[in-house]
């Protein structure tokens, strides 16, 4: 029983035990303020454009899906994830309902069978298109179903456009939805008041009682607007250009004659018809004068616009390769996960609606109310999370970290869209063949710990001097890929360290010339921001490429039988180099390896960092004469570029990705060039456990012999982000892959996939004198 408290009293902890009451603290059981969500008579007012409001806003985002083909392509590039993926009813997992697996198939049969779950999908999920989208549930009474007997099922979802929706009629004081009114002008349907509570409502983006949500096509307004109005100018300047104007030089003392008027006349129809053409008598002159008509500039408006788009729905990825850009598939596929993870941000949240509303409500409809309820789940939508799911559980069974059973079957099943197993046609799968380098590698008889990343300093594992075994080979490839990801990450960070240290002396330089310039010279000093550290910067980084090449030549070394008694063109000790790893290596490597990747790198980030800066600068010195805000500004564009894993012109994933993949591969093959080493090799083979790109995945397991000019045309890295490697076969071994016979063939898609390959830096023949 609650005790009433006296106004300033504070209560004491032991005497509210039974009250709920804690030290000063009071319960709240009912609300004293309100959202704010502007609504007036029943229509939201939250947009600040009127075009954008209600059933207008609806018509509008309608016309932008069907008439602009990127809108098309983002919306696609959402949806058809979702409609892919699996859609599986989980059961309540508690003791307390006892059916509870018997629930979830209910649910199933509800919805994948009683109505079009297919159809279903694509409206539900346009309040992509229009913010929200608004249904009424309609049910049904199945009667004598052979596995659930009787029940109350669903006879259709009932789609209601927003296109339709006239008014919104919430509760004043909870806003709550009580019923909204729809006003349908179509020989289906007609005008109506819907309940609240026999509606089902998805809005995107919801902020306080904003039923309309937020249109996922909101912030592509603005692009989508200009990119027309660019069109149109294309099109105007097209057509002008290409017709001309015609001119006419007049005799003096004829302006007011009929062969004046005839002239005109001429004129007029040379540029409407198109079987006009002209004659005139001596004394008059007549030419055309041909527009300079330049479509480019507002073709790269329109790459701009079209950018923009994809940015506001976080498919960035979608817009590389396009306009002459290269590398797009290897980075898209990284940028293309951030997207993956907004698309099943949107299938949860959908998810969310129908657990918390429709499926208690069947449940209890069937069964009366329970504990708990099955849940909708959607799962699949990120095809590598998929791959790398897989890989766990193998590698966990493989360890003996997971046992299988009839549940983890079903479960990887149902998670890849696999045929339910049969028992009477069950067979063991086949013992792959030994190899290496190959898709199905042979497993170690038995379980052996999981490689750990060697320090340089440690010493080199003991081989067979005339063959590396088997299981010495599939070790050697985990370690490189734990070393690839190693320094891929190390090398990212000395990224990051040496891009901020020149952000920082950027900003102390703008802010000294800031102080001492004039109000106008303030206006142009972002013209004359310059990098600042950026031979530092480029030491630095030579030094962790110089370890990643140095890890390079001992891979190489652990992969040749008696690899630790080749001596490299130069006499020097690799291991825990003393001076550093830069004066380890060998000049060759030094110079035609380590100091052109350290010295490309550092100019052109350090050039991408004075754009951005610049940008930046000049932006927030025209908007404010604040000091102190615009080097906030500067640090938050420039600072979430550097931090981040992508930004514009900086792609630091990728940079630290494909300078590991090139200093690694050419370190490697530097090796293996050697007379002495090239010798005992009789073939190499294109390795990638885990390829991505078109070329990767056609080359992988290819092998070439020694002397075959494919070994220099695709050497890794070709893309970015490459993990790829050529592994050497050493003569007489046996089971050495066959070697490929005749030209390498590779299709149009994956030619077009290399973005990365040079040939003159890969022509390792030349360069050692081979």
């Amino acid at each position: 029983m609650l005790t009433a408290i006296p106004e300033g009293t504070v209560p004491r902890t032991e005497d509210n035990k039974e009250s709920g009451l804690t030290s000063g603290v009071r319960k709240q059981i009912s609300a004293i303020g309100f959202s704010g969500t502007e609504i007036h008579a029943g229509y939201f007012s939250e947009e600040y454009l009127q075009l954008l409001r209600g059933k207008r806003g609806a018509r509008t985002y309608d016309e932008m899906r069907r008439s602009e083909p990127q809108i098309s392509m983002i919306l696609k590039g959402v949806t058809n994830p979702i409609k892919g993926a699996n859609w599986t009813f989980e059961a309540a997992k508690t003791e307390d309902v006892a059916d509870a697996q018997l629930h979830a198939d209910l649910m199933e049969e509800i919805f994948k069978v009683g109505i079009d779950w297919d159809t279903a999908l694509v409206e539900i999920f346009s309040f992509c298109v229009y913010g929200y989208s608004v249904f009424e549930p309609i049910h049904s009474v199945v009667l004598n179903h052979p596995k659930f007997g009787d029940f109350n099922g669903l006879k259709s979802l009932a789609f209601r456009s927003p296109k339709t929706i006239e008014r919104w009629n919430l509760e004043k004081h909870t806003g709550n939805l009580l019923s909204l009114e729809q006003i349908v002008f179509s020989d289906v349907g007609q005008s109506c008041t819907i309940p609240g509570q026999n509606l089902l409502v998805f809005s995107l983006d919801k902020e306080g009682d904003n039923y309309e949500g937020i249109s996922l096509l909101r912030p592509m307004y603005g692009p989508w607007f200009r990119k027309n109005l660019y069109l149109k100018l294309a099109a105007i300047g097209a057509e002008k250009n290409a017709i001309g104007t015609p001119k006419a030089k007049v005799p003096a003392g004829k302006e007011k004659t009929d062969e004046f008027k005839k002239l005109l006349e001429i004129l007029e129809a040379f540029t409407a018809h198109e079987s006009a053409y002209i004659t005139y008598p001596e004394g008059w002159e007549i030419d055309i004068i041909k527009g300079e008509f330049d479509g480019s500039e507002l073709k790269e408006l329109i790459v701009l616009e079209n950018t923009e788009m994809a940015n506001a729905a976080v498919a960035n990825f979608l817009t590389l390769g396009m306009n002459s850009s290269g590398g797009a598939y290897a980075l898209g596929s990284d940028l293309s996960d951030l997207m993956l993870a907004s698309i099943q941000c949107l299938a949860d949240f959908a998810c969310g609606v129908i657990n918390r509303q429709l499926i208690p409500n069947l449940v209890k409809l069937n069964f009366g109310p329970q504990q708990a309820y099955p849940k909708l789940k959607c799962t699949g939508i990120n095809d590598k999370a998929g791959k790398e799911l897989a890989d766990i559980i193998g590698v966990g069974i493989d360890k003996r970290i997971i046992k299988p059973d009839d549940k983890l079957d079903t479960f990887f099943r149902k998670q890849f869209k696999l045929p339910d197993a049969d028992p009477t046609t069950s067979r063991e799968a086949p013992t792959p063949a030994p190899g290496f380098g190959g898709n199905t590698p042979a497993p170690a008889p038995a379980p052996t710990p999981a490689p750990t990343l060697p320090e340089p300093e440690i010493e080199e594992p003991e081989v067979e001097e005339t063959q590396l075994a088997e299981g010495t080979r599939l070790q050697l490839a985990e370690t490189y890929k734990a070393e690839f990801k190693k320094r891929q990450v190390d090398t990212k960070t000395v990224m990051q360290e040496g891009l901020r240290q020149m952000l920082d002396a950027m900003k102390k330089k703008i802010e000294a010339e800031y102080k001492k310039a004039t109000p106008q010279a303030r206006l142009t000093l972002g013209t004359k921001i310059e990098a600042v550290g950026v031979n530092k910067y480029r030491d630095v980084l030579r030094e962790a490429l110089a370890e990643t090449a140095n890890l390079g030549l001992l891979s190489a070394r652990k992969e040749i039988p008696g690899g630790k008694k080749i001596k490299l063109s130069e006499s020097i000790q690799l291991a825990a180099p003393k001076g550093g790893y830069y004066e380890a290596l060998p000049t060759n490597v030094k110079k035609r390896i380590v100091d052109v990747q350290a010295s490309l790198i550092a100019n052109t980030q350090s050039a991408d960092l004075e754009k951005i800066v610049s940008f930046q600068y000049t932006t927030s010195a025209n908007s404010t004469a604040d000091l102190a805000q615009i080097l906030r500004d500067i640090e938050e564009k420039a600072g979430e570029v550097i931090e981040g894993a992508t930004g514009s012109g900086l792609s630091l994933e990728a940079a630290a990705s494909n300078a590991v993949s090139t200093t690694l591969n050419q370190a490697r093959l530097d090796f293996f060039f050697e007379p002495e080493v090239l010798e005992t090799i009789e073939s190499f083979t294109f390795v990638n456990e885990d390829p991505v790109s078109e070329i990767c995945q056609e080359l992988d397991g290819t092998t070439w012999a020694a002397d075959d000019p494919a070994v220099d045309r695709y050497s890794p890295p070709l893309h970015h982000n490459c993990k790829s490697r050529l592994v050497p076969n050493i003569k007489g071994d046996e089971g050495n892959p066959e070697v490929e016979s005749g030209p390498t063939s590779i299709s149009k898609a994956a030619a077009s996939s290399i973005t990365l390959h040079e040939c003159e830096s890969h022509s390792y023949r030349l360069t050692k004198g081979a």
